[in-house]
């Protein structure tokens, strides 16, 4: 698996996707042929994808109250940003 990712990595990068779809998911059937079949793998990529997606959010989620009270401080008086 670890030497799989990085692989898969690079055509995420690449503009040969729709929104993550398409190439990537493409690459992860291929990459991980050897080790299930095509659906058990593309559960896998779906479940991988939504956990990294919930981490990157639970990441940020600590510093949110403090971008909001800079974004609430720098509005002018009416309230509208110019």
């Amino acid at each position: 698996m670890a030497a799989g990712l990085p692989v898969i990595y690079i055509v995420g990068a690449l503009p040969l996707n729709v929104l993550g779809f398409g190439a990537v998911t493409a690459a992860w059937v291929a990459v991980f042929a050897p080790f299930g079949d095509g659906a058990a793998i593309l559960a896998f990529q779906f479940l991988w994808q939504a956990l990294s997606i919930a981490m990157t959010v639970a990441r940020g989620l600590p510093f949110l109250p403090s971008v909001l009270r800079d974004i609430a401080r720098e509005r002018p008086e009416g309230g509208h940003v110019r």
